[in-house]
């Protein structure tokens, strides 16, 4: 599970991304969530793998800052 802290006043909507690539030059959209989320769960991704994710916030006028996060999964 993802978790992130909620540090936008006025978002609309948030936008979860992953990639195999640190650079994202190619990635996948998991999810376009609610206003205020701060969990997710990737149901997708395979054992064995490095993946990076990255949540932005988004409203009418555009996304907000992103970080980038790094995750290796276990054998399963």
């Amino acid at each position: 599970m993802l978790t992130w802290s909620d540090n936008a006043s006025n978002e609309t909507s948030v936008i979860v991304d992953r990639s195999n690539r640190s650079s994202f030059s190619t990635s996948v959209r998991l999810a376009k969530l609610d206003a205020n989320a701060t969990t997710f769960t990737d149901g997708s991704v395979l054992p064995r793998t490095t993946d990076f994710y990255r949540v932005t916030a988004w409203n009418a006028v555009g996304s907000g800052v992103s970080a980038t996060v790094t995750t290796q999964t276990p054998r399963r």
